[in-house]
């Protein structure tokens, strides 16, 4: 199924931080509205699959619109990370460990833009960049990075169009694929009619 750009929008952002200070520069969007821009290395530990009675809970929709009988975002959320990893797999790269952490940060993310009435990296009110505070803070490092998508779809629709507009992304593609990722989260909430997505990536948890 091809989704088009009235219906989907999508963004990505590559955090690098230097000893002097933060620097985001920001690249030409790609041909669906995404952007990219550039922390160091460390190596990762190995985290099982979060247990459900750990994650954000599922039948609540914390700043967004009510949910609608069977929605269920977490779930959308693990499909998500369920259809990235097997691509991943796909391509001979090793699959990403799901964090409860990132988890939670990830339905952060969406949730403050649906409050807040935006989409995109930076917050609009202040200039700064959530996700960047929300990653180092939760003791996040090396290589960050951060996926949006929105689409105005039902929900059982999102995983599948969320990984097929990454994919077909020439600046998404690539972070999903990146071997120095080893963590992820995903979360998505919903303004009424924009499901927004977030995807979290990490070298090294805390």
């Amino acid at each position: 199924m091809t989704y088009g750009l009235a219906r989907a929008t999508l963004m990505a952002l590559v955090l690098a931080g230097c000893a002097g200070g933060w620097t985001l520069p920001l690249s030409a969007h790609d041909a669906q509205d995404g952007s990219s821009a550039g922390l160091p290395a460390m190596a990762a530990p190995t985290l099982g699959f979060p247990s459900p009675g750990s994650l954000p809970p599922a039948d609540g929709n914390p700043t967004g619109t009510p949910l609608q009988p069977g929605e269920d975002p977490l779930a959308a959320a693990v499909a998500i990370i369920s259809l990235v990893n097997e691509m991943r797999i796909q391509e001979g790269v090793p699959p990403l460990d799901p964090s409860v952490e990132l988890i939670t940060i990830a339905f952060q993310r969406s949730g403050a833009m649906v409050a807040d009435k935006y989409f995109g990296h930076t917050d609009p009110f202040d200039l700064t960049v959530p996700i960047q505070d929300l990653l180092l803070s939760a003791g996040f490092q090396g290589a960050l990075a951060e996926n949006l998508f929105a689409i105005a779809a039902p929900l059982e629709e999102v995983p599948q169009a969320a990984l097929e507009a990454w994919s077909l992304s020439a600046t998404h593609k690539p972070l999903l694929l990146d071997s120095r990722y080893h963590l992820t989260g995903v979360g998505l909430v919903s303004d009424g009619t924009w499901w927004k997505v977030t995807q979290v990536l990490a070298e090294a948890g805390p």
